[in-house]
């Protein structure tokens, strides 16, 4: 009995334990079966993920297109409420995937809001407007300006300081407006600034300071401004600088110094400065100058040898300097030059026997000079002369002979000489082209 007891009990233990293993391995099945996604379960997650993406190209749309839109369309609206502002867009991204024909088709069955926001403005033209901080608010949404004009236009710095994001302008002329000194602070992250006009404004050598990063500027214009030689060293470091116009500055002999090392440079223009004839030597390396503007300033003959090296020059403007024919010898080996005003010189026939020599020439003033008619034979050479202005000088109708194979000449000027209407006829004749 004891031993059936014991049977039993070992049985019961054993089927219990077979109990539990087999539930334990169902246990395990069915987590391994949960583990186990069902095809919809999958194609599910994926339909999920696309949708995903689906938002997340619709939000950058939204950043990238549309909100952008808005803001442009909210700024052309105010601006335009002014007729005198001006402002050039060009269709957006999305616009300008589809064909012209669709686009005309867009712009006449939308409202004038939507085709604005469909509009990337790329130029402005506030030139003599009052501009309120409001308005050039508004400017400065407008984040793909290349060209802003704001000539003679009146603002204040704090509305001037909207512009600093317009980090990809090009050109930015203010020649005449309220510009100062603090303004110029505004422009230090102008990367990309290739143009930059500030004559006849406010600044000073103190505001020039401002603009020592601005490596890609190519044209800067700071006539009838009050910088002088210690605001030139601001620009050493420009070495992209194409052209720089000084006219009526305080700069002198000793502000070339600082635009000695700029090779790039093509066009210098100094009209009305202090510069002498030492500061003529400071310019011998800039063997790319185009073009030179010397009008009005203090230079002798001496100077002029410093420039025979300056082979590439096309334009010289000597007008109303102390300059004479000794002098123009040293202009014999600049065979390109096109364009030579002498005006007010004391350029004579000797003078004239040089500029003979330069077979390139287009352009050539003589106002004022003491050339005759005799000196007119010289110029029979110049056959590619188209201008001529002779005012104020001693010619006559005999000394116009000289010019009767110049069959380009198309302006001749002879203001306040003994030249008659009856000797500029019989010229005409043999000149169709003289009409001035």
């Amino acid at each position: 009995m004891v031993w059936m007891s014991g049977c039993r009990r070992w049985t019961l233990r054993s089927s219990v334990r077979r109990q539990r293993a087999k539930d334990n391995s169902g246990c395990f099945e069915g987590a391994s079966a949960m583990t186990q996604p069902e095809p919809n379960q999958k194609r599910v997650s994926r339909l999920r993920w696309v949708w995903r993406g689906i938002g997340l190209v619709v939000v950058a749309g939204l950043v990238l297109f549309v909100v952008p839109g808005i803001r442009h369309s909210r700024a052309i609206q105010q601006l335009k409420s002014n007729p005198k502002i001006t402002i050039e867009s060009e269709p957006n991204w999305v616009l300008g995937q589809l064909p012209y024909a669709c686009q005309n088709w867009v712009q006449g069955n939308v409202s004038q809001e939507v085709w604005n926001s469909l509009q990337r403005p790329f130029e402005i033209n506030c030139s003599q407007q009052a501009l309120s901080d409001s308005d050039l608010a508004a400017i400065g949404r407008m984040t793909n300006l290349k060209f802003i004009d704001l000539s003679d236009a009146t603002f204040s710095e704090k509305g001037f300081s909207q512009l600093a994001g317009l980090h990809k302008l090009r050109a930015l002329v203010l020649n005449g407006s309220s510009i100062n000194d603090a303004g110029l602070s505004h422009l230090e992250g102008f990367a990309e600034l290739e143009t930059l006009v500030l004559g006849n404004t406010a600044i000073s050598d103190r505001g020039l300071q401002h603009l020592q990063n601005l490596r890609r500027l190519e044209f800067l214009d700071l006539h009838e401004t009050a910088i002088s030689d210690a605001g030139l060293i601001n620009l050493k470091r420009l070495d992209n600088l194409q052209r720089i116009t000084l006219f009526r500055t305080q700069v002198s002999d000793q502000g070339l110094i600082h635009l000695a090392g700029l090779k790039q440079l093509s066009g210098l223009y100094l009209t009305g400065t202090q510069v002498t004839d030492a500061g003529l030597a400071h310019l011998r390396e800039l063997t790319n100058l185009y073009e030179l503007g010397l009008n009005e300033t203090r230079i002798t003959d001496a100077g002029l040898r410093h420039l025979a090296g300056l082979k590439a020059l096309r334009i010289l403007d000597l007008n109303q300097t102390q300059i004479s024919d000794a002098g123009l010898q040293e202009l014999e080996e600049l065979t390109k030059l096109e364009f030579l005003f002498l005006g007010g010189t004391q350029a004579g026939n000797a003078g004239l026997e040089i500029i003979s020599k330069l077979p390139q020439l287009q352009i050539l003033v003589m106002s004022e000079t003491p050339v005759t008619d005799d000196d007119l034979v010289q110029l029979e050479t110049l056959k590619n002369l188209t201008r001529l202005n002779l005012n104020q000088t001693g010619i006559t109708d005999a000394g116009l002979v000289h010019l009767e194979g110049l069959t380009r000449l198309s302006s001749l000027y002879t203001e306040n000489t003994r030249v008659t209407s009856a000797g500029l006829a019989r010229l005409r004749k043999k000149l169709p082209k003289l009409t001035d």
